[in-house]
């Protein structure tokens, strides 16, 4: 530029047609054009990947692209924990099922898987007679129903190796079933519950083994409605009613937290219990009914 024209005073026309007041308006106005195309957001490529919001980090589609952003990530690792430190990985957080309250907790996974427990079942129900026998002698040291619900659930849980087991009883009234024994998290002492659930007969899965006087099985308790939740709850549930011919006195009913984890030979093998029980209570019912 012209010393002349850069010293020319305000309003003054500087050799080139056009007022150095004027003039500085438009450098004004170029710049903040200039300005505003920078902080417009930039339109996204046809070839960009889509943002799914699932990661914090977009999604690269290609395999030369994802392997190039995971050698970006590593360096940003290693460069924001040290030289040798181990870069640490993204995971998914942890999920819980859509039917829990929040600070729900799920019991802790047993190290028996399905295919293990359902041989244990099946062995049960091999050795029957004899496991079945040993059963038959305990009860009959049970002077109350309550005593032989307790002797129920700790007799199926440690023979099935089950999370959990509860005997729920027909009350006076017919129209009810309570929890009366339990094993498992249930259990909070010896013979002594943490809470004790109440069910109308019909109501939930126990409630309908009741009204069915039938085996009822559940592998995904997500998706089926008549499931009722009772301290944390579970995926699979296996209700098997206690009868002695047309006579009901409540429901053994197991619960787990991985989904089909009940197969037939646990409906067969907790049927049986539940029948032997059936007798006991008959028996403990016949005095009372002369």
């Amino acid at each position: 530029m012209d010393p002349a024209q850069a010293a020319a005073p305000d309003g003054r026309d500087r050799g080139d047609g056009i007022p150095a007041r004027q003039d500085e308006e438009h450098q004004v106005q170029r710049r903040v054009l200039r300005l505003d195309e920078a902080l417009r957001p930039r339109a996204r490529r046809t070839d960009e990947p889509r943002d799914s919001g699932a990661f914090p980090f977009p999604v690269p589609r290609s395999r030369a692209a994802r392997q190039a952003a995971g050698i970006r990530r590593a360096r940003r690792e290693r460069g924001r924990h040290g030289p040798g430190a181990t870069p640490t990985r993204w995971t998914w957080p942890a999920r819980r099922p859509h039917h829990a309250p929040p600070g729900h907790r799920r019991a802790r996974r047993p190290d028996v898987d399905i295919a293990v427990s359902s041989r244990i079942a099946a062995t049960f129900l091999a050795n029957a007679p004899a496991r079945l026998d040993a059963l038959d002698a305990r009860l009959a040291r049970a002077a109350a129903p309550t005593d032989v619900a307790w002797t129920l659930c700790g007799f199926a849980g440690k023979e099935l190796d089950l999370v959990d087991a509860i005997a729920y009883l027909r009350d006076p009234c017919g129209a009810t079933l309570t929890q009366q024994a339990a094993w498992g998290p249930k259990r909070a002492a010896s013979r002594v519950l943490e809470s004790r659930l109440t069910l109308a007969v019909g109501q939930g899965i126990v409630g309908r083994c009741a009204r069915l006087r039938l085996p009822q099985r559940t592998g995904d308790a997500r998706f089926d409605p008549r499931y009722v939740p009772d301290d944390q709850a579970n995926l699979s549930e296996l209700a098997v009613p206690i009868q002695c011919g047309r006579a009901l006195y409540g429901v053994l009913d197991s619960e787990h937290p991985d989904a089909d984890f009940y197969t037939l030979a646990h409906e067969h093998a907790l049927q049986a219990i539940a029948e032997r029980g059936a007798r006991r209570l008959e028996a403990l019912a016949a005095p009372a009914r002369r």
